[in-house]
């Protein structure tokens, strides 16, 4: 065998060698980039569920916590674990049993839909002192849920914490019940047109939030 026919020998050899670790590399490539898309299509598919505190319906000093689901598909099974554990304030405190009934019980959540809890309620008394109800004004919450999309959603699920505070109410805008008239109110229902009124004024403001 020649010098030439050797070199061409070699060059042939090692074309052979890249080719095949180009075709690897290719391949790689391809199957990182199948798996990312595999990713990516079940992150924008799964449920996503996002829990909030925002100023309550039953007017001032009120709180409530708003539980939603903002991805593209069901969360069954949704369980919120609260932290620290709390006691009813007094006898009266009849939202804080309520409450906790509710977190007691799994519920299902379809994507775009939410549920709306009365969470915590402070507020002036008419004897002088606050009235005081529900949950406290700083918890930690622990949301647990299941997807529907594959096998490793339904068994395993997701989890995610966030953290509640209500005592920050005062940096948080809240829609006013509007003006009051002053003077004397002829009569129970200019009372009660007055007032319902008022009250739709706040509710209309709270579906713009």
């Amino acid at each position: 065998m020649d010098a030439l026919s050797f070199l061409s020998t070699i060059n042939d050899d090692y074309s052979g060698v890249i080719g095949v670790g180009t075709g690897l590399v290719a391949a790689w490539v391809g199957l990182a980039n199948l798996k990312h898309l595999r990713t990516d299509s079940k992150n924008r598919s799964r449920p996503y569920i996002f829990v909030e505190p925002v100023p309550g319906l039953h007017g001032d000093g009120s709180w409530d916590l708003r539980i939603a689901n903002l991805g593209a598909s069901i969360a069954n099974d949704v369980r919120l674990s609260v932290s620290p554990n709390w006691d009813p304030v007094d006898d009266e405190d009849r939202h804080t049993p309520a409450i906790k009934k509710v977190l007691e019980n799994p519920i299902t959540l379809p994507p775009g839909s939410r549920l709306r809890l009365m969470w915590r309620l402070d507020r002036p008394a008419d004897n002088g002192k606050r009235e005081v109800a529900g949950a406290p004004e700083n918890t930690k919450i622990e949301v647990t849920y299941k997807g529907d999309l594959d096998r490793k959603s339904r068994a395993r699920g997701y989890s995610d914490k966030f953290s509640v505070r209500t005592d920050l109410g005062v940096a948080v805008p809240v829609p006013t019940g509007g003006n009051k008239l002053i003077g004397r109110e002829e009569g129970k229902e200019l009372q009660n047109i007055d007032r319902a009124l008022r009250a739709l004024n706040r509710h209309v403001g709270e579906l713009r939030r």
